[in-house]
């Protein structure tokens, strides 16, 4: 399991409201207040389990079955609450961008993103977000494919150069697309 792990309590509205973005700095990367919630709709899309511990509070997403007009659709969930959106909300998203989106989000935060084979407890002050996901936690083993680490050879205005060879195109160090 992933455990993005970052000092301070969400407020419960960034997790079930799209549009809601509170980052601090004007060098956050989240900006619209909609990648969590299809992160999140990604991840069980996948098959996957997704909970937050709020300090010592747990708030798990699932999904329940909803049929509108003669189609089934799986709304997400929170602690049982049917919230606004289905598990279709960024159907093109593939297991990388859900990856990107949280540790985004935990770099914004100042955070960090950890594998751990024990499901972790609360903790007073803190969130983690707990991801149970086979092809989230592929990416994990590839993070650096996802998200730039370490310094650059050279830096132009607008321009950094790196020394390894890469098929994907970054924008502030973050994987936005593949060349």
């Amino acid at each position: 399991m992933l455990v993005f792990d970052t000092p301070g309590l969400i407020d419960e509205t960034a997790l079930t409201v799209n549009g809601v973005n509170v980052k601090l700095g004007d060098d956050a990367i989240g900006q619209f207040g909609t990648g969590l919630k299809i992160a999140v709709a990604a991840i069980l899309r996948l098959g996957g389990r997704i909970y937050v511990l709020r300090g010592n509070r747990l708030l798990e997403f699932g999904t329940k079955s909803k049929d509108v007009r003669g189609k089934t659709f799986q709304v997400v969930t929170l602690n049982g609450r049917v919230l606004g959106f289905t598990d279709q909300l960024g159907a093109h998203w593939e297991p990388w961008m859900a990856y990107r989106e949280l540790a985004s989000n935990t770099r914004d935060e100042s955070g960090m993103v950890y594998q751990s084979l024990e499901p972790p407890v609360g903790k007073s002050r803190r969130t983690r977000i707990v991801v149970e996901c086979p092809a989230v936690e592929q990416v994990y083993a590839l993070r650096g494919t996802v998200m730039i680490e370490g310094a650059p050879m050279v830096t132009c205005p607008g321009v950094e150069v790196r020394g390894s060879p890469s098929r994907y195109v970054f924008y502030r160090g973050i994987r936005v697309m593949e060349w």
